[in-house]
């Protein structure tokens, strides 16, 4: 998903481009190929912009001619009981001659929240100090309030934001270490999270 991703260069996935999301045509083969009874496959919602569009429509015209029906939509996981607003493509293939229709699962209310999901207790190293918390951001889901100075960049803004554990998390990045991990307030104190939260 990296180069349909506005977090990433938006390179694209056409086939035979080299790029890291072109390898979706490889997974074509290998389903051509083994031809499963059913295939899932997620994606950004990006997948689906005008730019990266063309791709995800081939992607379906290829699996409807290599034998198989299509079921697609875009699902939020704040919608399935995580914490988390993290907004991707699920497309479930089914092979023609399983005879079977399918249905996405309902939404369900959300019980929980970001703080439920924390560890008790973490190491001093994922705290950070006074003077570096100046350069963050707070962003608490309807306000952002800027602490000390802030210099950003499109691609970063995202990880100099703190967030607030009473609420949803924004969709977290994969991307560890050079200061980029999401960070959250805690008792007046800014950490990261850990590699297990």
């Amino acid at each position: 998903c990296q180069d349909f991703s506005i977090a990433g260069l938006q390179k694209g996935g056409d086939k035979g481009s080299g790029t890291r999301s072109s390898l979706m045509w490889n997974t074509v083969d290998i389903i051509r190929h083994c031809k499963p009874k059913y295939v899932i496959w997620e994606n950004v919602k990006n997948l689906l912009s005008k730019k990266h569009k063309h791709n995800f429509d081939a992607y379906l015209e290829v699996m409807e001619s290599i034998g198989y029906k299509n079921y697609y939509k875009v699902l939020n996981a704040k919608d399935y009981g995580i914490p988390q607003n993290r907004e991707r493509v699920f497309t479930i293939s089914i092979r023609d001659d399983i005879n079977k229709e399918f249905i996405f699962p309902e939404g369900m209310p959300l019980e929980i929240k970001l703080k439920d999901l924390l560890e008790k207790e973490v190491e001093e190293k994922y705290y950070y100090s006074d003077e570096i918390t100046k350069c963050f951001k707070y962003y608490n889901g309807e306000n952002t309030n800027v602490i000390g100075n802030l210099i950003m960049d499109k691609w970063q803004d995202t990880m100099k934001r703190i967030y607030d554990i009473n609420k949803c998390a924004p969709t977290l990045s994969t991307m560890q270490g050079g200061n980029l991990e999401p960070k959250i307030l805690i008792n007046n104190r800014i950490r990261k999270l850990t590699p297990k939260e």
